[in-house]
Protein backbone atom coordinates (compact mmCIF):
# COMPACT_ATOMS: atom_id res chain seq x y z
CA UNK A 1 0.00 0.00 0.00
CA UNK A 2 1.29 3.13 -0.77
CA UNK A 3 2.79 5.39 1.83
CA UNK A 4 0.82 7.47 3.85
CA UNK A 5 1.96 11.08 6.63
CA UNK A 6 1.34 10.28 9.58
CA UNK A 7 -1.42 12.10 9.31
CA UNK A 8 -3.45 10.71 6.53
CA UNK A 9 -2.25 7.31 8.15
CA UNK A 10 -4.06 7.77 11.40
CA UNK A 11 -7.12 8.81 10.01
CA UNK A 12 -6.90 5.47 7.71
CA UNK A 13 -6.54 3.34 10.72
CA UNK A 14 -9.54 5.33 12.54
CA UNK A 15 -11.71 4.25 9.46
CA UNK A 16 -10.71 0.83 10.02
CA UNK A 17 -11.45 0.59 13.58
CA UNK A 18 -15.12 2.58 12.94
CA UNK A 19 -15.53 -0.41 10.78
CA UNK A 20 -14.62 -2.92 13.06
CA UNK A 21 -17.09 -1.18 15.82
CA UNK A 22 -19.96 -0.67 13.35
CA UNK A 23 -19.77 -4.56 12.22
CA UNK A 24 -19.17 -5.23 16.06
CA UNK A 25 -22.62 -3.54 17.26
CA UNK A 26 -24.31 -5.77 14.07
CA UNK A 27 -23.04 -8.63 15.52
CA UNK A 28 -24.09 -7.71 19.21
CA UNK A 29 -27.25 -6.82 18.11
CA UNK A 30 -27.63 -10.35 16.30
CA UNK A 31 -26.39 -11.99 19.09
CA UNK A 32 -29.14 -10.19 21.71
CA UNK A 33 -31.78 -10.94 19.12
CA UNK A 34 -31.12 -14.75 19.22
CA UNK A 35 -31.03 -14.95 23.11
CA UNK A 36 -34.59 -13.44 23.39
CA UNK A 37 -35.77 -15.93 20.80
CA UNK A 38 -34.41 -18.73 22.59
CA UNK A 39 -35.56 -17.33 25.90
CA UNK A 40 -39.06 -17.27 24.55
CA UNK A 41 -41.02 -20.84 25.05
CA UNK A 42 -44.66 -22.29 25.91
CA UNK A 43 -44.26 -21.94 29.74
CA UNK A 44 -43.48 -18.29 29.64
CA UNK A 45 -46.16 -15.97 31.13
CA UNK A 46 -47.88 -13.97 29.23
CA UNK A 47 -46.60 -10.92 30.91
CA UNK A 48 -43.13 -12.16 30.40
CA UNK A 49 -43.81 -12.77 27.01
CA UNK A 50 -44.84 -8.80 26.24
CA UNK A 51 -41.65 -7.81 28.13
CA UNK A 52 -40.01 -9.86 25.83
CA UNK A 53 -41.34 -8.73 22.37
CA UNK A 54 -40.77 -4.79 23.29
CA UNK A 55 -37.08 -5.77 23.60
CA UNK A 56 -37.23 -7.41 20.46
CA UNK A 57 -39.03 -5.34 18.79
CA UNK A 58 -36.76 -2.87 19.79
CA UNK A 59 -33.55 -4.54 19.09
CA UNK A 60 -34.69 -5.32 15.73
CA UNK A 61 -35.51 -1.70 15.14
CA UNK A 62 -31.98 -0.86 16.29
CA UNK A 63 -30.84 -3.64 13.76
CA UNK A 64 -31.55 -2.06 10.14
CA UNK A 65 -29.49 1.56 10.93
CA UNK A 66 -26.99 -0.48 12.61
CA UNK A 67 -26.40 -2.65 9.46
CA UNK A 68 -26.39 0.34 7.09
CA UNK A 69 -23.54 2.46 8.58
CA UNK A 70 -21.67 -0.63 8.68
CA UNK A 71 -22.25 -1.07 4.92
CA UNK A 72 -21.76 2.46 4.61
CA UNK A 73 -18.19 2.28 6.68
CA UNK A 74 -17.28 -0.42 4.76
CA UNK A 75 -17.83 0.47 1.28
CA UNK A 76 -15.81 3.59 2.00
CA UNK A 77 -13.07 1.97 3.67
CA UNK A 78 -12.60 -0.13 0.70
CA UNK A 79 -12.63 2.58 -1.97
CA UNK A 80 -9.73 4.54 -0.01
CA UNK A 81 -7.56 1.04 0.18
CA UNK A 82 -8.42 0.22 -3.48
CA UNK A 83 -7.40 3.50 -4.38
CA UNK A 84 -4.11 4.06 -2.21
CA UNK A 85 -3.38 -0.06 -3.90
CA UNK A 86 -3.66 0.91 -7.33
CA UNK A 87 -1.54 4.55 -7.11
CA UNK A 88 1.07 4.94 -9.07
CA UNK A 89 4.34 3.89 -7.16
CA UNK A 90 6.08 7.40 -8.35
CA UNK A 91 3.31 9.38 -6.83
CA UNK A 92 4.39 11.14 -3.58
CA UNK A 93 1.52 12.29 -0.99
CA UNK A 94 1.51 14.99 1.47
CA UNK A 95 -0.71 16.71 3.92
CA UNK A 96 -2.97 19.14 2.28
CA UNK A 97 -3.26 22.78 3.87
CA UNK A 98 -5.35 22.03 6.93
CA UNK A 99 -9.10 24.13 6.56
CA UNK A 100 -10.10 25.37 9.97
CA UNK A 101 -13.63 26.78 9.51
CA UNK A 102 -15.93 26.70 7.07
CA UNK A 103 -18.28 29.30 6.59
CA UNK A 104 -22.48 27.86 7.13
CA UNK A 105 -25.74 29.94 6.37
CA UNK A 106 -27.41 31.24 9.70
CA UNK A 107 -29.83 28.80 9.41
CA UNK A 108 -27.73 25.96 8.15
CA UNK A 109 -26.55 23.13 10.56
CA UNK A 110 -24.46 20.71 9.49
CA UNK A 111 -26.42 18.11 7.75
CA UNK A 112 -28.04 21.05 5.87
CA UNK A 113 -24.54 22.34 4.77
CA UNK A 114 -23.26 18.78 3.61
CA UNK A 115 -26.52 18.64 1.54
CA UNK A 116 -25.57 22.02 0.07
CA UNK A 117 -22.19 21.17 -0.65
CA UNK A 118 -23.24 17.65 -2.32
CA UNK A 119 -25.73 20.00 -4.70
CA UNK A 120 -22.77 22.10 -5.80
CA UNK A 121 -20.53 18.79 -6.64
CA UNK A 122 -23.47 17.09 -8.45
CA UNK A 123 -23.36 20.35 -10.81
CA UNK A 124 -19.60 20.65 -11.15
CA UNK A 125 -19.78 16.70 -12.21
CA UNK A 126 -22.67 17.09 -14.26
CA UNK A 127 -19.98 20.51 -16.01
CA UNK A 128 -17.12 18.15 -16.07
CA UNK A 129 -19.29 15.44 -18.28
CA UNK A 130 -20.52 17.91 -20.76
CA UNK A 131 -16.88 19.49 -21.21
CA UNK A 132 -15.59 15.51 -21.40
CA UNK A 133 -17.96 15.00 -24.16
CA UNK A 134 -16.98 18.04 -26.29
CA UNK A 135 -16.31 18.65 -29.94
CA UNK A 136 -13.46 19.24 -31.00
CA UNK A 137 -13.85 22.63 -33.69
CA UNK A 138 -14.60 21.94 -36.86
CA UNK A 139 -11.56 22.94 -38.47
CA UNK A 140 -10.11 20.51 -36.09
CA UNK A 141 -12.35 17.78 -36.86
CA UNK A 142 -11.57 17.95 -40.56
CA UNK A 143 -7.86 18.00 -39.57
CA UNK A 144 -8.51 14.47 -38.30
CA UNK A 145 -10.38 13.35 -41.38
CA UNK A 146 -7.45 14.56 -43.34
CA UNK A 147 -4.60 12.39 -41.43
CA UNK A 148 -7.41 9.43 -41.58
CA UNK A 149 -7.43 9.10 -45.25
CA UNK A 150 -3.80 9.95 -45.42
CA UNK A 151 -3.14 7.14 -42.99
CA UNK A 152 -5.61 4.58 -44.70
CA UNK A 153 -3.93 5.89 -48.74
CA UNK A 154 -0.35 4.88 -47.54
CA UNK A 155 -1.54 1.56 -46.21
CA UNK A 156 -3.36 1.19 -49.92
CA UNK A 157 -0.50 1.90 -51.74
CA UNK A 158 1.03 -1.39 -53.61
CA UNK A 159 4.28 -2.30 -53.28
CA UNK A 160 6.49 -1.54 -56.04
CA UNK A 161 10.10 -2.39 -57.58
CA UNK A 162 11.84 -2.17 -60.67
CA UNK A 163 15.08 -4.08 -61.47
CA UNK A 164 14.80 -5.46 -64.95
CA UNK A 165 11.26 -5.21 -65.00
CA UNK A 166 8.13 -4.04 -63.13
CA UNK A 167 6.81 -5.31 -59.64
CA UNK A 168 3.84 -4.45 -58.18
CA UNK A 169 2.29 -6.42 -55.06
CA UNK A 170 -1.40 -5.72 -53.94
CA UNK A 171 -1.21 -7.60 -51.13
CA UNK A 172 -2.62 -5.51 -48.01
CA UNK A 173 -1.91 -5.63 -44.56
CA UNK A 174 -4.54 -4.77 -41.58
CA UNK A 175 -8.32 -4.19 -41.68
CA UNK A 176 -10.46 -2.97 -44.51
CA UNK A 177 -8.08 -3.31 -47.28
CA UNK A 178 -10.41 -2.52 -49.83
CA UNK A 179 -10.70 1.06 -48.08
CA UNK A 180 -7.40 1.51 -47.61
CA UNK A 181 -7.03 0.73 -51.61
CA UNK A 182 -10.28 3.02 -52.36
CA UNK A 183 -8.24 5.61 -50.32
CA UNK A 184 -5.21 5.07 -52.51
CA UNK A 185 -6.73 5.91 -55.34
CA UNK A 186 -9.34 8.59 -54.71
CA UNK A 187 -7.65 10.16 -51.89
CA UNK A 188 -9.37 13.46 -52.43
CA UNK A 189 -13.05 12.41 -53.10
CA UNK A 190 -12.92 10.28 -49.82
CA UNK A 191 -11.29 13.43 -47.86
CA UNK A 192 -14.02 15.33 -49.32
CA UNK A 193 -17.06 13.01 -48.47
CA UNK A 194 -15.82 12.47 -45.20
CA UNK A 195 -15.43 16.41 -43.82
CA UNK A 196 -18.61 16.71 -45.52
CA UNK A 197 -20.23 13.83 -43.50
CA UNK A 198 -18.38 14.81 -40.27
CA UNK A 199 -19.37 18.40 -40.74
CA UNK A 200 -22.99 17.27 -41.20
CA UNK A 201 -22.47 15.28 -37.89
CA UNK A 202 -20.91 17.77 -36.14
CA UNK A 203 -23.73 20.77 -36.66
CA UNK A 204 -25.70 18.42 -35.80
CA UNK A 205 -24.52 17.51 -32.19
CA UNK A 206 -23.92 21.34 -31.59
CA UNK A 207 -27.89 21.79 -32.30
CA UNK A 208 -28.28 19.44 -29.57
CA UNK A 209 -26.30 20.83 -27.51
CA UNK A 210 -23.03 19.90 -27.27
CA UNK A 211 -20.12 21.67 -26.27
CA UNK A 212 -17.25 22.88 -28.62
CA UNK A 213 -13.78 22.94 -27.08
CA UNK A 214 -10.11 22.61 -28.56
CA UNK A 215 -8.09 20.20 -27.03
CA UNK A 216 -6.23 22.87 -25.02
CA UNK A 217 -9.69 24.37 -23.70
CA UNK A 218 -11.21 20.92 -22.81
CA UNK A 219 -7.87 20.45 -20.69
CA UNK A 220 -7.54 23.54 -18.75
CA UNK A 221 -11.58 23.38 -18.39
CA UNK A 222 -11.10 19.90 -17.03
CA UNK A 223 -8.28 20.76 -14.52
CA UNK A 224 -10.14 24.17 -13.44
CA UNK A 225 -13.38 21.73 -12.72
CA UNK A 226 -11.38 18.92 -11.02
CA UNK A 227 -10.10 21.80 -8.76
CA UNK A 228 -13.40 23.08 -8.24
CA UNK A 229 -15.21 19.89 -7.37
CA UNK A 230 -11.87 18.40 -4.68
CA UNK A 231 -12.26 22.07 -2.90
CA UNK A 232 -15.61 21.14 -1.95
CA UNK A 233 -15.06 17.71 -1.26
CA UNK A 234 -12.01 18.71 1.22
CA UNK A 235 -15.33 22.11 2.74
CA UNK A 236 -17.80 18.43 2.91
CA UNK A 237 -15.11 16.42 5.19
CA UNK A 238 -14.35 19.05 7.41
CA UNK A 239 -17.92 19.67 7.94
CA UNK A 240 -18.27 16.05 8.35
CA UNK A 241 -15.66 15.54 10.81
CA UNK A 242 -16.32 18.92 12.75
CA UNK A 243 -20.37 16.88 13.03
CA UNK A 244 -18.70 13.93 14.47
CA UNK A 245 -16.68 15.80 17.38
CA UNK A 246 -20.43 17.39 17.96
CA UNK A 247 -22.19 14.10 18.31
CA UNK A 248 -23.93 13.93 14.87
CA UNK A 249 -22.86 11.02 12.57
CA UNK A 250 -22.80 12.29 8.91
CA UNK A 251 -22.32 9.16 6.48
CA UNK A 252 -19.11 10.05 3.98
CA UNK A 253 -19.88 8.99 0.11
CA UNK A 254 -18.24 6.24 -1.50
CA UNK A 255 -17.31 8.43 -4.77
CA UNK A 256 -15.46 11.43 -2.42
CA UNK A 257 -11.75 11.78 -3.04
CA UNK A 258 -9.95 9.91 -1.10
CA UNK A 259 -7.33 12.92 -1.14
CA UNK A 260 -10.24 15.12 0.87
CA UNK A 261 -10.79 12.26 3.02
CA UNK A 262 -7.47 11.27 3.79
CA UNK A 263 -6.69 15.49 4.31
CA UNK A 264 -3.90 14.53 1.32
CA UNK A 265 -2.86 16.52 -1.99
CA UNK A 266 -0.02 14.96 -4.19
CA UNK A 267 3.18 16.80 -4.04
CA UNK A 268 4.44 18.72 -7.14
CA UNK A 269 7.50 17.56 -8.36
CA UNK A 270 10.33 19.74 -8.30
CA UNK A 271 11.81 21.00 -11.98
CA UNK A 272 14.88 19.67 -13.27
CA UNK A 273 17.13 22.71 -14.25
CA UNK A 274 18.70 22.60 -17.82
CA UNK A 275 21.69 21.87 -17.97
Amino acid sequence: MHKLTEQAAQRFADMGDAVEEAQGLVLTIQRRIGEIERGKNPSTQAEEIDVFQQELDRQQRRLQPAQQTFVDLSRVHAAVRTWLSTLNAGVTLEDAEEITFIETAATEDHVGAVTRIRTDIEDLARSRSAVTRALPPIDELWRQVDAHVDALAERGRPSMTISDRLAVSHVLAGSDPVAAQMAWLFRDQMRERLRSDAEAMHEQQTRAGRLVKTSAERSQQLRSLDEAILAKERAEEWLISDAAALGTAIPRRERCSPLAILGLRVASRPRVKAA
